[in-house]
């Protein structure tokens, strides 16, 4: 409801108080004031606003008469909406006089004829039509109050001011404007009570200004005004108001932050199931296929796109490249094929499914929780992370949905726009924290389905993205083999060109581009796959001259004895399994050929009694403990994630396998050169015929070490029986050496006395690392 009311305030002491339904107007009257008091100024829940205020103008003298003429006519219903009056007086018999008055002058004023007139209170102004303005300030800037954001349930910051102009360019002052709110949150609802309305009224002041405070519903959105002339024929102007919910800043940021972290989770949930559901085959295919260059291609676009990340597959080849299991030149088209596996993810997720996002994950989890069988449940785990990606860009999305409101949000976009390579950095960086290119051109495809950004302002971002995530492998390479940091040199060098050539030929390309389809994020999908592909192409063909660059610039350093340490275990990888649980295995058959050669090297200390020898195989001991401490405690970091069944079999042999060995490396150390050093210090010889039964038996033992490397390389359950089944022939063969060499002792050969303790000592540890050796196999079919 509209209230307002006018007081004349007499300097004596005497108050006259009128309020009543009408606009408010004030002037002053030989040392007389009357006042306007601001009205009561409310809204409801975004149907309508209840209420405005007037706006109080400048006092200036006029006559008396026009003064009591003014007052008759409110008294006497010449005002707009005044059918309630309520008075309120103090000294009313002065107000009774005035009243009198006022109406007598008001009646006679009014009988003198005019044109068409304008209503100002009293006064008239001949006008056939006004014209409505938008306020401006001195300086010409917008003071009207459109464009205002504020939040819901409360009043606006600045009030909506226009004003008003006549024929001659001059402001006309008490012109009844009319404001109306034609748009808004809840707009087909209907008002429900006398004090809710749409349309309120005000008057312009000497100035021609007319003002009104509003407070906004409870509802947010957008809120059209528009204001004209009551009275009169004018042009109509419209207001624009957004109304933000309390705490939006709050919301957008929690809502851009989780549905960033539920789009990171989905897309290692993916990979984990892409990777659980293809098993060891996607360690066969880099084993078989990295020395291919003509699949490489494919074998990284395949890798990738199964393990949902770029960075793990470079991770992976710079691992591989430092162990030696891989060549420059043969992770280079792996490298390319990564980048084009990222882009096919990124296909997907421009296909605009959000909305069904959560259908995707209760079917995928439904089918998670009743498919027990392998790789199904796999897949359907892989589907889930999928939903989990749509829906987290979905949450990216409308957690922004206030951003467009924004006064000048669009112009600030423009304006950054206008800095593509500041867009470059950040997006690089940011790449770079998340571990994920994918990531950053899912902010940009949230952005573009909110018509926020177009391929132009995308393509800083995607360049950045394919960027960032170099330092992964870059870091990876740290302290390795020089053919490693080459790797990662080489990824960063591909990455960094092609950012080059794409930024030369941005227009042709953006062009080209847009041709391929409507919608921006499918744009977007385009451009970075389209990057890839010409990346591939350009670089497909220069690999050999461009291992020669990368070769001069990164060439071989003096050769040096480094500190001995592990070489394939990566702790980056732990979350990806069947590469963490790959590296292992490598690592224990490093493991396992160390004290195979102790083992080999052993025989040798007792044939030639070389000291030096003998303290290397001792030394050799120390990096079999060493790679135990640190592979052990790896597989059990490794057991925390989740494993398929066949992954955690696989990792609890595996630890088993490491103490089997290690147990094989203190025999040999601790027992057996402890036999040679007394050898060697006290000069006794064996028999012929005993130290080539030891010879025999150690080369039996020896292959039997070989077939369990052999196991342990291939796991497989065949050659595991055939280890396991040299046990008894090794424990008889002992059986038999044993009983010859005490044959030669009643026999009375003095080097069979004086070696007696050791021969039999050494035959009885030989056969206990042939126990441990076929243990691997018992390991393996999990009988142990």
């Amino acid at each position: 409801m509209i209230g307002s009311g006018i007081c004349w305030r007499r300097r004596a002491g005497i108050t006259v108080a009128l309020r009543f339904r009408a606009p408010v107007w004030c002037c002053a009257v030989h040392g007389l004031t009357v006042e306007g008091r601001p009205g009561a100024v409310a809204a409801g829940t975004g149907r309508l606003y209840r209420g405005s205020e007037g706006v109080s103008r400048s006092s200036r003298p006029i006559t008396p008469c026009q003064f009591f003429s003014r007052l008759g006519n409110v008294m006497r219903g010449r005002y707009q909406d005044n059918r309630s009056l309520r008075i309120s007086v103090r000294g009313w018999p002065l107000l009774f006089v005035c009243a009198l008055i006022g109406m007598w002058t008001g009646s006679a004023m009014s009988s003198i004829p005019s044109s068409p007139e304008v209503s100002r209170g009293a006064d008239t102004v001949e006008q056939d039509v006004v014209r409505i303005l938008k306020a401006v300030g001195v300086l010409g800037d917008d003071i009207s109050g459109d464009q205002q954001v504020g939040r819901t349930g409360r009043v606006l910051a600045r009030p909506l001011v226009v004003r008003v102009q006549g024929d001659e360019g001059r402001y006309l002052p008490d012109v009844l404007v009319r404001f109306d709110l034609i748009a808004g949150p809840g707009w087909g609802e209907e008002p429900s009570g006398p004090d809710q309305r749409r349309t309120w009224e005000t008057i312009s002041d000497d100035e021609g200004y007319a003002k009104t405070h509003l407070v906004l519903g409870e509802d947010s959105g957008t809120y059209i005004i528009t204001a004209r002339a009551a009275q009169v024929a004018s042009n109509e102007v419209v207001f624009k108001l957004i109304a933000l919910p309390r705490g939006w800043g709050l919301l957008t940021f929690f809502g851009l932050a989780g549905g960033l972290a539920i789009f990171l989770f989905g897309l290692r949930f993916a990979g984990r199931g892409l990777t659980k559901a293809t098993g060891n085959r996607l360690r066969e295919m880099f084993w078989g296929f990295t020395h291919r260059r003509s699949l490489g291609l494919v074998v990284g676009t395949l890798a990738t796109a199964i393990l949902q990340s770029s960075t793990a597959t470079t991770v992976m080849l710079v691992s591989f490249a430092g162990a030696g299991l891989i060549t420059l030149v043969g992770a280079l088209p792996i490298i390319l094929g990564a980048d084009i596996g990222t882009s096919l993810t990124v296909q997907l997720l421009a296909f605009r499914i959000g909305d069904y996002a959560i259908l995707i994950i209760a079917l995928s989890f439904l089918a998670m929780t009743v498919i027990g069988q392998r790789p199904y449940r796999h897949i359907a785990q892989a589907i889930f992370g999928f939903g989990l990606l749509f829906f987290g860009i979905k949450i990216m999305s409308d957690s922004i949905i206030y951003l467009p409101m924004l006064p000048g949000f669009e112009r600030a976009l423009g304006q950054i726009g206008e800095h593509p390579i500041l867009l470059l950095v950040v997006a690089m960086v940011f790449s770079g924290l998340v571990h994920s290119s994918a990531a950053t051109i899912g902010i940009a495809l949230t952005l573009a389905l909110r018509g926020l950004i177009d391929l132009n302002a995308a393509m800083p971002l995607i360049l950045g993205a394919n960027v960032g995530t170099c330092g992964t492998a870059l870091l990876a390479s740290l302290g390795q083999a020089v053919e490693a940091r080459r790797v990662a040199l080489a990824h960063v060098v591909f990455k960094v060109g092609i950012v080059v050539i794409a930024l030369l030929a941005m227009a042709p390309f953006v062009a080209a581009v847009e041709r391929t389809a409507q919608s921006v994020p499918r744009q977007i999908a385009n451009a970075h796959l389209f990057l890839n592909l010409a990346a591939a192409a350009i670089f497909l063909p220069l690999l050999v001259p461009y291992r020669r660059m990368i070769e001069r610039v990164l060439p071989e350093g003096p050769g040096r004895a480094g500190r001995f340490r592990v070489r394939y275990l990566d702790q980056r990888v732990l979350d990806t399994p069947v590469l963490a649980l790959s590296q292992a295995t490598r690592e224990v058959l490093r493991m396992a050929e160390i004290v195979q050669g102790m083992f080999r090297d052993s025989i040798e200390v007792f044939r030639t009694g070389d000291e030096d020898l003998r303290k290397r195989i001792v030394e050799d001991d120390d990096k079999v403990d060493l790679l135990q401490e640190s592979i052990t405690p790896y597989l059990t970091r490794l057991s925390q994630e989740e494993l398929t069944e066949e992954q955690s079999e696989r990792e609890v042999a595996l630890i088993k396998i490491v103490s089997e060995l290690e147990r094989i490396g203190d025999l040999i150390s601790k027992q057996l050169m402890v036999y040679a050093q007394k050898k060697i210090k006290e000069g006794f010889y064996f028999s012929k015929e005993g130290f080539r039964e030891i010879i025999d038996f150690q080369g039996q033992v020896e292959e039997g070490l070989s077939l369990a490397i052999g196991v342990l390389t291939t796991f497989d359950p065949a050659l595991a029986r055939r280890l396991i089944e040299l046990r008894n022939p090794l424990h008889e063969r002992f059986r038999e050496l044993q009983a010859a060499h005490i044959s030669r002792l009643c026999e009375g050969r003095k080097e069979s006395l004086d070696t007696s303790t050791i021969h039999l000592d050494l035959l009885d540890d030989i056969e206990r690392i042939g126990f441990h050796v076929t243990n691997i196999g018992s390991i393996l079919l999990g009988r142990v």
